[in-house]
């Protein structure tokens, strides 16, 4: 099993570890740009003060996704499936672009 600080990850492709762990250390501002459909499953997981849009560009900028999950205090396997599920979303989101780490640009 992969470990990520406190987290301890289900087994997974290299791939999908290294994505996990690039969108971890991200900006949730820099996440929300990134990821299509990122405030929508972020809210459906209880992180409530990003759905006003005031507090949204207050603390978006200010804390990384691995902060906003210990913040919130979501039980291993909840952080789990939300990272999983922004992955997913920043994999189907990025087609024919490369990923957060590399500024989401067209890739080479």
């Amino acid at each position: 099993m992969a470990r990520t600080d406190h987290l301890t990850l289900a087994p997974m492709a290299e791939a999908l570890e290294l994505r996990l762990r690039v969108l971890l250390e991200e900006r949730v501002s820099v996440v929300l740009d990134a990821v299509p459909g990122a405030l929508e499953l972020l809210l459906e997981h209880g992180f409530t003060p990003l759905a006003q849009p005031s507090l949204r560009r207050m603390l978006a900028p200010t804390v990384t996704l691995r902060q906003a999950l210990a913040l919130r205090g979501l039980p291993a396997w909840r952080e789990e499936v939300v990272l999983r599920a922004l992955a997913e979303l920043q994999a189907r989101g990025s087609a024919g672009r490369c990923g957060l780490a590399e500024g989401g640009g067209p890739c080479p």
